[in-house]
């Protein structure tokens, strides 16, 4: 499972350093249900990294989807949750994520 400093290692532009480790865990909790270990295999951190970095982003630029509100240890935030193709491909951590998901689909027998 990712965890916090894997999220910000994949935030080349350091857009997600300032953000609360608290919502960067919420993000990671609301990505995990999208990124099956058995699927990504030996990848499976990075693109539970780049999913969460995703939904961090969309939240910030204010480029998502549908807003859920979550909570966790006493801090509250909001995230949108855009899980479509089109949706993902809003960000570049998304295309990425879309590239190591497609670079997988290619290696299935």
């Amino acid at each position: 499972m990712a965890v916090i400093a894997d999220v910000r290692n994949v935030d080349l532009a350091d857009v997600i350093l300032t953000v609360a480790d608290a919502k960067v865990q919420l993000a990671l909790d609301q990505a995990e249900p999208h990124v099956h270990i058995d699927f990504f295999d030996t990848t499976y951190d990075l693109a539970h990294a780049l999913f969460a970095a995703h939904l961090l982003y969309a939240t910030l630029s204010a480029a998502g989807g549908e807003i859920s509100s979550a909570t966790a240890g006493g801090i509250s935030a909001s995230f949108a949750v855009p899980t479509s193709v089109e949706a993902v491909r809003s960000t570049s951590f998304g295309r990425r994520f879309l590239e190591l998901r497609d670079s997988r689909v290619n290696r299935i027998p």
